[in-house]
């Protein structure tokens, strides 16, 4: 998942680059001129006249100026689905280091309703506040780079300069850029993605098979011993591991790993374990 989002992280940033590059390369303007132009600033010489033109009959054109708005927002769209794209890789990060941190530390389970005794209830904003706050603040930053960059433009020309006097004034609706608000964001675009890599080169807690969010693992993980109180130890601090030490007499059975409010021990390598014990 780290490899796709990433790679759509990469696409979108190579595909500003491009962008901005052919917008400066292919302009009258030199290229050292534009990229001096103030951040988001309107210039004439950073409008897209391909996408607009003068209305027909020398009135406003409703058409033109809503596919030029339309051009203008279209990239807000695609950072919010990287956003919704982000946020999901996180929350798979710390799903996994929170379950297998049951490993390392004696902690109450997560609910999603009416936490009891230990038990913690889940995020308010589905991740811890050091992750989710500064992800919204940033989010909210890219659109705004976003609205900085590319943005809808409304020019009255004055007809009777060229047609004569007592010609209306003539509105043109088109698209501006400004070339570095456009760096800013692919820079900070790069930022993330540099970010996202970096959270996925963290190792999790060892001790305990990553689940991931698979519920077969989560299941055959969560089987207790048949000596223990489910619904007791379920509201109580719990930890995974071994619930019993040394081989069992039993040769039909096997070592039992859980989660208990009990004590537990630490799996021992090339041991056998499984998740309910064998009744005979």
């Amino acid at each position: 998942m780290l490899i796709a989002i990433t790679s759509r992280f990469i696409t979108a940033i190579a595909l500003c680059v491009f962008l901005l590059v052919f917008g400066i390369t292919n302009r009258p303007t030199s290229q050292s001129e534009l990229l001096t132009l103030p951040f988001g600033a309107i210039d004439p010489r950073a409008f897209i006249f391909s996408w607009g033109g003068p209305p027909p009959g020398g009135g406003g054109d409703s058409g033109t100026v809503l596919w030029n708005a339309f051009v203008a927002n279209l990239p807000q769209v695609a950072l919010s689905f990287l956003y919704f794209a982000y946020n999901g890789l996180f929350t798979c990060f710390l799903l996994g280091y929170e379950w297998t941190s049951y490993s390392v530390w004696r902690k109450g389970l997560r609910v999603s309703h009416g936490p009891e005794g230990a038990q913690r209830s889940t995020y308010f904003l589905q991740l811890p506040y050091r992750y989710s706050v500064p992800l919204i603040t940033l989010s909210g930053f890219l659109h705004w780079l976003c609205s900085q960059s590319i943005f809808l433009v409304s020019v009255f020309v004055d007809s009777s300069v060229l047609e004569g006097p007592d010609q209306p004034l003539t509105e043109i609706a088109l698209c501006g850029y400004s070339p570095p608000a456009i760096l800013t964001l692919v820079l900070v675009g790069g930022v993330m993605v540099v970010v996202a890599w970096g959270m996925g080169l963290r190792r999790f807690p060892t001790g305990m098979p990553v689940a991931g969010s698979c519920s077969v693992v989560m299941s055959a993980l969560c089987h207790l011993p048949e000596s223990e109180d489910g619904v007791a130890s379920a509201v109580k601090p719990v930890q995974w591991g071994a619930t019993t030490t040394g081989e069992m007499d039993d040769a039909a059975s096997r070592m039992h790993c859980s989660f208990s409010a009990h004590e537990v021990y630490e799996p021992i390598q090339g041991v056998l374990y499984a998740g309910l014990s064998r009744r005979q």
